[in-house]
């Protein structure tokens, strides 16, 4: 599995989009996908996960992340190299701390796993960090 990080000026194919989001990507998961950096795991030449972030204040934020359910790499997998990626850039620009809004069919206990506590939790799903 690879992981590329790019930004605004590599969009990602529609349909690469509606696969990794199941179609589900609110207008505004649209507009930091468009705009904001992001790390991209890929295997072989099919892309595979995505993860949006922004550093603000003293956190690396992540509001959307999508994976390939159906792809031959396991989902957890997929969401593993994800984390490995933000949690090295977390560390590299000096951050405090990562705050994701995750999968949440995917990634509760993965994260409790690797360390991450609900931070807050409401309708559109649950921080953590």
């Amino acid at each position: 599995m690879q992981v590329r990080v790019l930004g605004p000026d590599h969009a990602l194919a529609a349909t690469d989009v509606a696969r990794l989001f199941q179609d589900s990507l609110s207008g505004d998961s649209r507009e930091r996908l468009a705009r904001w950096p992001r790390f991209v795991t890929a295997c072989g030449e099919q892309i595979t996960g995505v993860a949006v972030y922004r550093i603000a204040d003293d956190e690396l934020r992540v509001p959307d992340i999508g994976v390939d359910r159906d792809c031959q790499c396991s989902a957890h997998d997929i969401l593993n190299a994800l984390l490995d990626a933000l949690e090295l850039a977390c560390q590299a620009s000096g951050c405090a701390r990562i705050v994701i809004l995750p999968p949440a069919d995917l990634a509760p206990a993965l994260l409790a796993r690797r360390g991450y506590t609900m931070r807050a939790a409401g309708c559109g799903g649950a921080w953590l960090e």
